[in-house]
Parts: C-alpha cells; sequence; structure tokens
C-alpha cells in the first residue's frame, strides 16, 4: 500500500473531499508519518518528531526572565549558561531564552512562529500589559474559532497571542501556554512540509483551510499551521530575535541524513555543541528557522 500523504488528500475542490478526509482521520488518525520499516535509517522519520522546547531569542536575557517570568506565568528553570541563555517552564513547557545581538521588529503579515496563551481575562492582562509599556499589536480583539484574541510584542519585537477561549475558565489565574503557531503563505505547503517531511500527525481537519493544528509529542499539545501570512522571510539566524521550535530526536545524524535527501536546507553542515548535546538548524520552506536537536545521554 502507498504511504498516505496530506498533500494528495488535502485539497479544496469540493465538499466531498472534506468529507473524505474526515473519514480517512477517524479510520487512521490520518497518520502522516512515514511508517516503520526494518531500516533504522531515520530517527526522525521513523518515529513522531517531539517538541523538546520554544526557543525565544531576546537581546537581555535579564529583562527576557523578569517580563516573562511576571507577565507570563514562567518560572525560571536553570541559569546553565547564563547570561548568555536561560531556561523557564510554564506547566511543563519549557521557554529557551537566548541572547542575540540584534532586535528584530516582526511584522505581523510576515511568516513567523509564535507562543499562544490561554488566560483568564483578556481585556484584564491587555490593561496590566500596556500600563507596563508593552506594545499591544491588536487595539480591539481578534475572533477565531476557538475564542478572542489580541497580539503583543515583547521587549524583543517577538510576537505573542494571548486568547480568551469560548465558554472556558482558565483554572489558573495565570497565563498558560496553548499552543504554538507558525504563519505561512501556503496552508497545503506547509502541510506537506510538517507532516510528510518532517512527520508531525494532523489533529483535526475541521478549521481547513485556513488553520490545520498538528498533534506533536512533547512539551506542547498541538502546533497550529496558519495560512495569514502574507510573505516568506528571511531571517538572520542566529543573530536576531525570532521564535522557533527545538525538535529532538534520537539520532541527529540520521535524522539529518533523511531530511537532506527530501531537499530540506539546513543552516549548519554539521552538528554543533550546546549545553544540552548536539544540534543543527534547517528552515522551512517560508524562511522559518527551527532546531534539531539530540539530547546527550548521562
Amino acid at each position: 500500500m502507498n504511504k498516505l500523504t496530506c498533500q494528495s488528500i488535502i485539497g479544496r475542490t469540493s465538499i466531498g473531499v472534506v468529507v473524505v478526509i474526515m473519514l480517512m482521520y477517524s479510520m487512521s488518525l490520518c497518520s502522516c508519518s512515514a511508517k516503520k520499516t526494518q531500516s533504522n535509517e531515520s530517527a526522525l522519520v521513523y518515529s513522531k518528531p517531539k517538541v523538546f522546547a520554544v526557543q525565544v531569542n531576546v537581546t537581555d536575557i535579564e529583562q527576557a526572565i523578569d517580563f516573562y517570568g511576571k507577565n507570563l506565568g514562567f518560572e525560571i528553570v536553570t541559569k546553565h549558561d547564563y547570561p548568555q541563555s536561560a531556561q523557564m517552564k510554564n506547566e511543563g513547557v519549557i521557554l529557551q531564552l537566548y541572547k542575540v545581538e540584534r532586535r528584530t521588529q516582526i511584522n505581523p503579515t510576515d511568516a513567523r512562529t509564535n507562543i499562544n496563551f490561554r488566560v483568564e481575562n483578556l481585556d484584564a492582562i491587555i490593561e496590566s500589559l500596556k500600563n507596563e509599556g508593552t506594545e499591544i499589536i491588536h487595539k480591539t480583539p481578534q475572533r477565531a474559532a476557538v475564542g478572542v484574541w489580541k497580539s503583543i510584542r515583547d521587549p524583543f519585537g517577538n510576537i505573542i497571542n494571548l486568547m480568551e477561549l469560548n465558554g472556558k475558565a482558565n483554572r489558573s489565574t495565570r497565563p498558560k501556554v496553548y499552543n504554538v503557531t507558525i504563519k505561512v503563505t501556503d496552508i497545503d505547503q506547509a502541510v506537506d512540509f510538517y507532516c510528510n517531511t518532517l512527520g508531525f500527525d494532523i489533529l483535526s481537519v475541521k478549521y481547513y483551510p485556513p488553520v490545520i493544528p498538528l498533534k506533536t509529542d512533547g512539551i506542547i499539545s498541538n502546533i497550529a499551521l496558519h495560512e495569514t501570512a502574507k510573505k516568506t522571510v528571511k531571517l538572520d539566524y542566529p543573530n536576531s530575535t525570532q521564535t522557533f521550535l527545538i525538535i529532538e530526536v534520537a539520532d541527529l545524524a540520521s535524522a539529518m541524513a533523511d531530511l537532506k535527501k527530501k531537499g530540506v536546507e539546513f543552516i549548519h553542515a554539521t552538528p554543533r555543541k550546546a549545553a544540552i548535546g548536539i544540534y543543527v538548524a534547517f528552515k522551512d520552506p517560508f524562511g522559518l528557522i527551527h532546531e534539531l536537536v539530540e539530547i546527550a545521554k548521562d
């Protein structure tokens, strides 16, 4: 049986296509990762991608710790490589802060990766942030299928979404990480890359188009692909502020070899050393950067 691909089942031709998608999804959970074979060629493809952390590049680590701790519910975990980096946590979600040279003013209409937070009272937290001088991008609440939201910027130009969900009270008074959004210019191209190439599974087609949530193991419940970007980007990695995923793999060399065969563009020719192990950065079709990491064994 040929491998099922998300690109082949997702189209915009008719309602019937969507019905077929839903039936296939309910029968097979719409698995887009390659089925395991006798070969151990690729640790990335033959096991589900696992999001280890979300990295946010900033120009001042101490200021970032203060902002994300006081306003967004994160607690410091370690300053292992302080003041170059620090780790914070929000109910299991790891935020990797990394110091860079240059602040970038992310354009809200460009392709980007950003964290979404669930809040109890959107108006209240927006007013509090506004009083502290935080830039509020949306003056009026934006409506989505799951609730209302507004975008803000952290002190380093990174965009963050704050969401108040429909009819669901947040049990905690502090913000909680809801998911991660990847803004793209073409939803089908994004699904093909993140699903067929990287190995994430489709979680639901309910809001397609323009949204496809992907199921992920690891620290976050899902990644939402949104076809709302107007243009692709050219990021100055690793020197400027930006937000991206750190994806854990068991065997970095094997994962790199497999993805290179699929045409993935890597920033690094060979793995680099980090405090937690070894890593490489790669680009998606929209110019966004993410990293693969192999965690050092004790």
